[in-house]
C-alpha cells in the first residue's frame, strides 16, 4: 500500500516516506481489512495492548526501514514482486519477493522481511545458508534479466536488516542437491503431493513435472 503504484513499479522514497507520514492510519486499517481473522484476533478487548504494541512497532520499523533505504542509495522497485520463471532444470517455484530494489549502479537488490527475533536468519546468511533468497536472487534474475547484486533479511521486530557477511560462500550446490533430492523422493513415492489439497501454487515445480 505504502510502495505500489497501479503502473506496476513504485513510488520514489520521498513519496513512500511522505506517504507514510501522511496516511499511516488509513494504510493500517485497510491492511487490517484485507486480514479479517487476524484483525478479530487482536481487536479481542483482551488483546488491546497487544494491538497498540503490534501497531507502535509497525509504525517505528517502517521509517527504520525508509531510513535504511535511503541510507543505502536504493530506490524501490517493487513490493511483492511476482517471479514465476524457470531458472534452472527443475523450475522455479511461483513465489513473491517481499521487496525489490535497484541501487544506485542499476543493479537489483532483494529484501525479505520477517516479522520475527529469532536469530536463525542471520545465521543462515552467515554460514551461506539464505536458501530462500539464493532462490529468489536466481528467479528475479531469470525474470528480469538483471543481476540481482545483494539480498537481505529485514526483521520488523528488531528494526534491522541482516545481510549476508563480506567472505560467506553461499553453498549454492548444497541447496541444488538437495532440491534434487526432493524431487527423486516424489517421483519414488517418499514424499507424498496431493495437488487437489495446494491450494496455494507454491509447489509448481511439481505440477510442471506433470505430477498433478
Amino acid at each position: 500500500l505504502l510502495v505500489n503504484k497501479d503502473s506496476g513499479r513504485a513510488y520514489s522514497i520521498t513519496e513512500i516516506r511522505q506517504r507514510f507520514n501522511d496516511q499511516f492510519e488509513n494504510f493500517y486499517k485497510e491492511a487490517m481489512e484485507k486480514e479479517p481473522e487476524a484483525a478479530a484476533f487482536l481487536n479481542f478487548v483482551e488483546n488491546k495492548n497487544v494491538l497498540a504494541v503490534f501497531k507502535n512497532e509497525l509504525r517505528d520499523s517502517i521509517a527504520k526501514l525508509i531510513a535504511i533505504i535511503e541510507e543505502k542509495e536504493l530506490t524501490p522497485f517493487r513490493c511483492e514482486y511476482e517471479v514465476n520463471t524457470p531458472f534452472d532444470s527443475f523450475k522455479n517455484p511461483h513465489g513473491f519477493v517481499d521487496m525489490l530494489l535497484e541501487d544506485k549502479d542499476g543493479n537489483l537488490v532483494i529484501f525479505d522481511f520477517k516479522w520475527s527475533t529469532r536469530d536463525v536468519y542471520q545465521k543462515g546468511l552467515k554460514n551461506g545458508e539464505a536458501y530462500q533468497l539464493y532462490m529468489y536472487k536466481r528467479a528475479v534474475e531469470a525474470q528480469i534479466k538483471r543481476q540481482v547484486a545483494w539480498y537481505a533479511y529485514y526483521l520488523f521486530p528488531m528494526m534491522e536488516l541482516y545481510e549476508e557477511p563480506e567472505g560467506t560462500q553461499p553453498k549454492w550446490k548444497e541447496w541444488l542437491d538437495a532440491r534434487a533430492r526432493q524431487l527423486e523422493q516424489i517421483d519414488n513415492g517418499t514424499i507424498a503431493y496431493d495437488a487437489k489439497k495446494d491450494e496455494y501454487p507454491k509447489h509448481l515445480i511439481l505440477k510442471n513435472r506433470n505430477l498433478q
